[in-house]
């Protein structure tokens, strides 16, 4: 039985570099799985947190994006299909990891650009 979840409500009110909660109520299964790490890239003063929530059918990540609005604001990834590492969209970003590193690209600037953001994580204390 598939259950409306509010993993994506939770997931944002945990993470705490993403003050504001969106109401949104997502269908996941019972396997849902809500996780995050923390990441620092060089050029940004402080390491910032992405909430990924994984089931069967639906992989999410929230990721803080710097620069809109002069502030980060919460901007919610789907996966897509990748060749390496976890590759999410979200209209004309790409979020991609692959082990313990991640970059953040802008697809305004073309197909190959170099990332905008590249970041190792941040071990927890």
């Amino acid at each position: 039985m598939r259950r409306a979840a509010l993993v994506a409500v939770a997931a944002l009110a945990v993470a705490p570099a993403l003050a504001q909660t969106p109401d949104l109520e997502l269908p996941f299964g019972p396997d849902a799985v809500v996780t995050g790490v923390t990441y620092g890239c060089p050029g940004l003063l402080d390491p910032f947190y992405v909430t990924y929530i994984n089931d069967t059918y639906n992989s999410l990540a929230i990721v803080p994006v710097p620069g809109i609005l002069d502030d980060p604001v919460p901007v919610i990834f789907a996966n897509v299909v990748s060749a390496s590492g976890a590759r999410y969209a979200s209209g004309f970003y790409i979020w991609w990891t692959h082990g313990s590193e991640a970059a953040l690209y802008d697809l305004r600037n073309g197909e190959d650009v170099e990332a905008m953001l590249t970041c190792k994580e941040v071990p927890s204390p």
